[in-house]
């Protein structure tokens, strides 16, 4: 079956770029049929002027699984909210809360839930090389009554300009791959590497230069 993959962004003033995508997958056999729908509305924020930037995001997500055996259809929406503060010429704070409503049904049952995130994490740059970090938050099931801690440090290093890599080791831990930054919650050592790409990392302003000289 055709599937659909669209999506755009447009830069404003003072920093800011909304941003918006969808995608439609689907899915047929003899025995069972799938269907994936993700919508996606973003907004960043990044004057000059301030000490603040920020992320917000909001996702719809709709999957759908049919086969012989089973039916099970999940609908998700899911918020996302990222500020990061620079305190100082060598310290930087980060603050994040999401929010994801879930309602999952399988045959005729229904369930339904709320589960939030605060987190928060302070970095500081020893030097133009090294700098070192540390992060905790809180994930609330509330139809569950049940809440999971992360608390860890790492350290950093710039390998080149626009890349960067940290090791850490969280003491509390858990995972939701719905929230951003999950990749590095889990208990245990983790590594983050973290790499920029733009127009002038292959120098495409100056050869686009280069070209309006030589018309």
């Amino acid at each position: 079956k055709p599937s659909l993959l669209a999506g755009g962004q447009r830069k404003r003033g003072r920093g800011r770029v909304p941003a918006a995508g969808l995608s439609i997958l689907d899915a047929r056999r003899a025995d069972a049929a799938s269907r994936q729908v993700l919508l996606r509305l973003s907004h960043a924020s990044r004057p000059a002027d301030s000490a603040w930037s920020t992320l917000q995001r909001v996702e719809y997500v709709e999957d759908r699984n049919e086969s012989l055996a089973a039916r099970l259809f999940t609908r998700k929406l899911i918020a996302n909210f990222n500020g990061n503060f620079k305190a100082g010429p060598r310290t930087q704070i980060a603050t994040q809360y999401s929010a994801k409503y879930v309602r999952e049904m399988l045959g005729d049952t229904a369930h339904s839930g709320l589960t939030d995130l605060w987190g928060a994490e302070a970095r500081h740059e020893l030097n133009d090389r090294w700098d070192i970090g540390v992060h905790a938050g809180m994930l609330t099931s509330w139809s569950m009554h049940a809440r999971s801690y992360h608390l860890g440090l790492s350290v950093g290093y710039r390998v080149a300009d626009n890349t960067w890599v940290s090791v850490g080791y969280n003491h509390l831990g858990f995972t939701d791959r719905d929230f951003a930054g999950a990749e590095y919650r889990a208990q245990g050592f983790y590594v983050n590497l973290r790499m920029k790409f733009d127009q002038d990392t292959f120098d495409l302003n100056d050869r686009r230069a280069s070209l309006q000289n030589l018309k």
